[in-house]
């Protein structure tokens, strides 16, 4: 069985592994699901990555598979390796690669398809992720009980992982693995279908549905994310 970290994506906080924590527990899992600081304007990946290793030193955990969502795999590489990971799993997920950020990389790009047009900023710069937009890309297969209940757990989102880049070396010698939607409105599937053979040789994992498979159906990823889990842990790593 492994030890499951999970480190939610922009705008989110830990709620949003609800249902997926009792669904990996039941299968005999462990799970941390750290709160990341991704409201803080001053955030940056290496204050993200302080706050991971934190929690799994704290809870004495050894060897993790370290689960991002979203706008969390900025945060994995550099969090696999200071956690001392066996496996990194990105789901539904940006993926860094260095030397560039995100941003940059999704202005040539164009992966994740956000409207801009439709976002608002606060005094801090931070986004406000309207109720209407997140229901639109990030809950459509959901529950209307959990889409309105992950609405009122939105939060702020600041732009540091979105612009920082990562640095020479900063994608660890970790078996990576990928988890993709195949009815992804936020990040393009057919841009993770291709980022996931170019970065780990491998195949993504697909699941039917949208942007949110931890809310939309838990029990399927937890399905998913044990044996992959499993089969990264033997994996030669490839950066």
């Amino acid at each position: 069985m492994s030890t499951f970290v999970l480190l939610h994506g922009g705008a989110h906080t830990a709620w949003t592994w609800t249902l997926l924590r009792p669904e990996l527990e039941r299968r005999g899992h462990r799970v941390l699901a750290p709160d990341l600081p991704f409201d803080d304007p001053a955030l940056t990946v290496a204050r993200c990555v302080e706050v991971v290793a934190r929690e799994v030193d704290a809870a004495g955990v050894t060897q993790p598979v370290l689960v991002a969502h979203s706008l969390g795999g900025t945060v994995l590489p550099q969090a696999a390796a200071a956690t001392s990971a066996s496996a990194m799993i990105f789901l539904c997920a940006v993926v860094p690669r260095e030397g560039t950020s995100v941003a940059e990389r999704n202005a040539a790009e164009g992966f994740i398809r956000f409207p801009y047009d439709r976002a608002r900023f606060d005094e801090r710069q931070r986004l406000l992720l309207p109720a209407d937009v997140a229901l639109e890309l990030f809950y459509p297969d959901c529950t209307e009980e959990v889409a309105a209940e992950a609405v009122r757990n939105l939060r702020p989102q600041a732009s540091g992982p979105l612009t920082e880049t990562l640095p020479p070396g900063g994608w660890p010698a970790i078996p990576g693995g990928y988890v993709i939607c195949s009815d992804d409105r936020l990040v393009d599937p057919a841009w993770g279908r291709k980022e996931a053979v170019a970065r780990s040789g491998r195949e993504p994992v697909e699941l039917p549905g949208s942007h949110s498979p931890m809310l939309s159906r838990p029990a399927d990823l937890a399905e998913v994310l044990g044996p992959l889990a499993a089969r990264l842990a033997g994996a030669p790593p490839r950066g």
